[in-house]
């Protein structure tokens, strides 16, 4: 995503409580019976989609993002290509075929739009379907990426529900040998060799996930259920965060001494997608409110002192509690 421009990137599928936390598998539910509350209603067609067989190229620079994208992808059987950036993309694009393509819009180096009209450019591309990745507060980004030759667009924060729906508009996609929950199911079979964190379902996972439910500011059954109910994934993210990004306070006061803006950004944009992973919703706001002020250069030195030291206290209670579970 581009610096100063966000891209918010989390998955919001409303469940109980106990539904998210106790154990790996969990239903596409409805959206409208979400919203009527009715969360136990059975889902036939998102539960019977499937993408076996279809190639698509996922194209996100946030590994995070990511990571979580291409699982929801391949709990429906679809064949999943990552790259890091539009130039990467096509690159992968001229060297195999795909059926479709995820294409983030906020990237360095080539962004969505730059990557789409070149995309378009090569006639043999021509009726490939290309769908747009951004965020509903990016104004004006639907409209550009319609005009830029993308087929469609989904919103982020993503809902699963709209992402299988879009995805099989454009692909010949519906029931199919794999449901959801099978698909979850084997998907978790062959993950069995992970040690990274413990098997998806184990007590070691629930028991994790009830300490990190614990840190205020953390809401983990949204989180999960962001992820579809998949608490590995909840367990695996907390315990990267916590190994990987220790640095982000760091570097956060070192620019903000330096008066360093474009590094401030840099810093902000990555804790926001994650602190929006981890729901920590509230100080993901914080993060776009920072992100807008310091676009428009409006005086931040004390939001950001305060907002570091915020992070460091999340950051410092997330790996004491996942120590030893990685």
């Amino acid at each position: 995503s581009r610096y100063g421009h966000g891209s918010i990137f989390s998955l919001e599928l409303s469940l109980p409580i106990d539904a998210a936390i106790a154990g790996p598998e969990s239903s596409v539910v409805p959206r409208e019976a979400e919203a009527a509350g009715t969360l136990n209603a059975p889902s036939a067609t998102m539960a019977e989609v499937s993408l076996r067989g279809h190639a698509i190229l996922l194209i996100e620079d946030n590994k995070i993002n990511q990571e979580v994208v291409q699982h929801l992808l391949e709990m429906v059987g679809a064949e999943v290509t990552v790259a890091n950036d539009g130039l990467q993309g096509i690159q992968l694009l001229h060297g195999q075929p795909f059926d479709l393509v995820l294409m983030d819009i906020h990237m360095p180096n080539m962004d969505g739009f730059e990557a789409t009209a070149e995309i378009r450019a090569d006639p043999k591309f021509a009726r490939l379907p290309i769908l747009a990745l951004t965020a509903n507060a990016l104004e004006g980004d639907f409209e550009r990426c319609l005009a830029a030759g993308m087929n469609d667009y989904i919103a982020k924060p993503i809902h699963p529900n709209e992402l299988f729906s879009t995805l099989a508009r454009h692909l010949d996609a519906g029931p199919g040998s794999a449901s959801v929950s099978q698909a979850s199911k084997a998907l978790d079979g062959r993950r069995t060799g992970n040690t990274a964190t413990p098997a998806a379902g184990s007590g070691e996972h629930t028991a994790l996930l009830a300490r990190l439910a614990e840190i205020p500011g953390i809401d983990v059954a949204q989180a999960v259920s962001r992820m579809m109910g998949r608490q590995h994934l909840y367990a695996q993210l907390a315990c990267r965060v916590a190994a990987e990004r220790s640095d982000m306070v760091e570097k956060l006061d070192t620019a903000r001494r330096l008066g360093d803006r474009k590094s401030l950004l840099e810093v902000i944009h990555g804790a926001k997608s994650i602190l929006g992973m981890l729901g920590a919703d509230a100080m993901q706001q914080r993060c776009i409110d920072l992100q807008q002020r310091l676009s428009d250069g409006a005086a931040v030195d004390d939001d950001i002192a305060s907002f570091a030291a915020d992070l460091a206290t999340l950051l410092q209670r997330l790996g004491a509690l996942t120590r030893g579970s990685d």
